[in-house]
């Protein structure tokens, strides 16, 4: 189990917001603070990802603040913020403590809590990582020295290994005495995973030892717990297990998506706020794929009541933007569609027979479009005996319709290029095009590969496409 040397983040005030509280009860929060002259302490606490002003406190008397109220704070992990610098300290509060006080001065590093065993435990415990922080600093000191004059170290790595030993040790004891208090909370989600020892080759290790700390990375907290939201740890959790233990393939974001949500169902607030986010993250994001995310959310969370919270005009518009998407995934087959060649004949998106085909939607009068131009011939050039067919469709429509044909001869554009005059195949809506250029990858059975691919990456991506689907599909022997 290793050993960390608990460092809590201090995060940028970033909203207010006015908690609804249902439970009535006493709070009586006091702060004596000895040489501190500004008449405001602002109170925060952590939200997910955010630090909010819970209330601005004035001065009954120099140095002298308080919370007084009947209905109960939501547990979590609060700061009291000295004005102007904005220096805190961090207290706890729990759901059946709220009766305490602190007093020191606004020189000390922390002031002593009174009434309060949440807060007595937090304190002392942080006493006690101070003292044995500077003492393992000393020893490491040490070390460096003898290792840097060849001197024998095993003294005083063992002298280290005991300290450590003996944080370990401090962290356990609180976890199990004190297990309903935020500070057994804080300290438990500080725990390492023990991971078991495997058998095989290097990277057959490597691998069973990835799976087994991915699936018992958030072991030590409770998602479900609502205090937690107001900690600075659980965001960092559930952001490190999305971003760096979760492959970044939009397949295995859904599962992992899934499998926090589902743990968080039994607190609704909670629940609420990372469904809320995965939302917008995915909604927002521009990687190529990562749509199919944003479909999932809506079909599986939104459309079907488990976001009550959301007006309903914006969840019609939810499902709406989902309905859209949903048809031109990736790994989806591409709607089938009909345009027409500068003669008014039919070319049909199936009819076209080639190992893939680029369709690109474009403009004559769209500045990204006519700088790419230049860079999509020589990709047409080179890539046209290789199996890659380019299918050019101009979005323009009746009166400037005739424009498309003038870019195409003057450019001299070679693929084969079509439009819509009269937008009889609807392909606005059938592929979603609100911008130019627009371009989907298909396979020969026209599956939708890939698609919002830059076009100065196309060349690149192209390459490394056919060489990924040869390796797939290697040629019979």
């Amino acid at each position: 189990m290793r050993i960390s040397f608990l460092i809590l983040p201090f995060l940028l005030l970033i909203g207010i917001i006015n908690p609804a509280f249902s439970q009535k009860n006493t709070v009586s929060i006091e702060f004596d603070i000895k040489d501190y002259d500004n008449d405001t302490l602002l109170i925060g606490y952590y939200y997910g990802d955010r630090t909010l002003v819970y209330d601005t406190l004035r001065a009954s008397k120099q140095g002298k603040f308080e919370i007084k109220q009947d209905s109960l704070l939501k547990p979590g992990i609060y700061l009291a913020l000295y004005q102007p610098s904005n220096e805190y300290f961090q207290f706890m509060v729990n759901s059946n403590d709220q009766i305490f006080s602190f007093k020191g001065s606004r020189n000390d590093v922390l002031p002593k809590p009174k009434g309060s065993i949440d807060n007595e435990v937090f304190f002392n415990y942080l006493k006690f990582i101070e003292e044995k922080s500077a003492l393992r600093k000393s020893y490491n000191g040490e070390i460096d020295t003898l290792k840097k004059y060849g001197k024998d170290i095993t003294a005083l790595n063992d002298r280290a290994k005991q300290l450590d030993q003996a944080v370990m040790s401090k962290q356990l004891e609180i976890i199990e005495s004190h297990p309903e208090t935020m500070t057994a909370r804080l300290l438990k989600s500080n725990l390492s995973i023990d991971i078991l020892s495997y058998e095989g080759t290097e990277k057959e290790i490597q691998l069973q030892k990835y799976l087994y700390y991915r699936s018992h990375y958030l072991d030590h907290i409770d998602l479900g717990d609502p205090a937690n939201l107001r900690t600075p740890y659980l965001d960092q959790r559930v952001k490190y297990y999305m971003e760096k233990l979760t492959p970044q393939h939009p397949d295995s974001i859904i599962i992992a998506v899934d499998y926090i949500l589902g743990k968080m169902e039994p607190s609704s607030e909670t629940f609420q706020f990372y469904t809320s986010s995965f939302l917008n993250k995915y909604a927002n994001s521009n990687i190529i794929g990562y749509d199919a995310i944003y479909v999932h959310m809506i079909d599986n969370y939104y459309s079907v009541g488990k976001a009550p919270w959301v007006k309903e005009e914006n969840l019609e518009k939810f499902i709406k933007n989902a309905d859209k998407l949903r048809p031109i995934l990736i790994g989806e087959q591409a709607p089938p569609i009909t345009f027409y060649d500068k003669e008014g004949n039919p070319v049909k998106l199936y009819d076209i027979e080639s190992e893939y085909t680029v369709m690109i939607f474009w403009a004559p009068d769209c500045g990204h479009c006519k700088k790419a131009m230049p860079g999509l011939i020589n990709f047409y050039n080179k890539f046209k005996d290789r199996g890659v067919e380019v299918l050019g469709v101009c979005t323009k429509h009746r009166d400037k319709y005739p424009s498309c044909w003038e870019f195409i001869e003057e450019k001299e554009v070679p693929w084969l290029s079509v439009g819509d005059e009269y937008h009889r195949s609807k392909f606005r809506d059938l592929y979603n095009v609100v911008s130019t250029p627009r371009l989907f990858i298909l396979d020969k059975d026209k599956k939708i590969l890939l698609k919002r691919v830059p076009t100065e990456q196309l060349d690149e991506v192209m390459e490394s496409l056919i060489i990924e689907m040869q390796n797939a599909n290697p040629p019979k022997q």
